[in-house]
C-alpha cells in the first residue's frame, strides 16, 4: 500500500527484490513491475497523504525527523509513516516504519517491523534509514565508536 501511495494510486504486484546478482556484476534477475489496479482515490487526497508522509522525516514536528536529520537521504526525500502496534499483553509493543523514496519519482518502498521493538521511530525508522542509505548510496549502518560511554 505504501508503494500505491507513492505511485499516484497505481497498485503494483509486490516484489521482494529488484535484482539478484553480485555487487558490481550484471544482475541475473530483474523484476518487472506488474500493475494490479488503480485505487479509486481522488488525486488531491493522495497529495495530502503524501505531504503528511514526507513531513514525518523533514518537518520539525515529524515523528521520525530526528532519525533522518543528518542523513544524505534529505537530498532526495523520504516519505514515511511511523507506527507502534500493541501486543494485547504486557509485552513491549511492536515497532514498524513504512517508507518510500525518493519523494519525486519513487523507486523503492520499504516496511520494517520489529517484534516487541517499542516505538516505530526509535527502532524501525533507523533500520529503514540504513536500508535506504545502502540502496541509494551504497553505505551501510553508521559505524559504532570504540569510545566508552561517559
Amino acid at each position: 500500500m505504501i508503494a500505491t501511495i507513492a505511485n499516484d494510486g497505481v497498485m503494483l504486484k509486490p516484489q521482494l527484490v529488484k535484482q539478484v546478482g553480485l555487487i558490481g556484476e550484471n544482475p541475473s534477475y530483474v523484476a518487472t513491475p506488474e500493475v494490479v489496479r488503480r485505487v479509486d482515490v481522488r488525486p488531491e487526497v493522495l497529495d495530502i497523504v503524501r505531504q503528511g508522509m514526507c513531513d514525518v522525516t523533514t518537518s520539525s514536528l515529524g515523528t521520525a525527523e530526528f532519525v533522518f536529520r543528518d542523513s544524505d537521504l534529505q537530498s532526495i526525500g523520504v516519505c514515511a509513516k511511523t507506527g507502534t502496534a500493541q501486543t494485547g499483553t504486557t509485552a513491549t509493543s511492536h515497532a514498524w516504519f513504512a517508507a518510500y523514496a525518493p519523494r519525486e519519482n519513487p523507486e523503492i518502498a520499504v516496511v520494517v517491523m520489529v517484534e516487541n521493538g517499542g516505538e516505530g521511530s526509535g527502532t524501525a525508522a533507523p533500520i529503514t534509514r540504513d536500508v535506504l542509505e545502502a540502496y541509494f548510496f551504497g553505505t551501510g549502518p553508521a559505524e559504532a565508536t570504540s569510545e566508552p560511554a561517559q
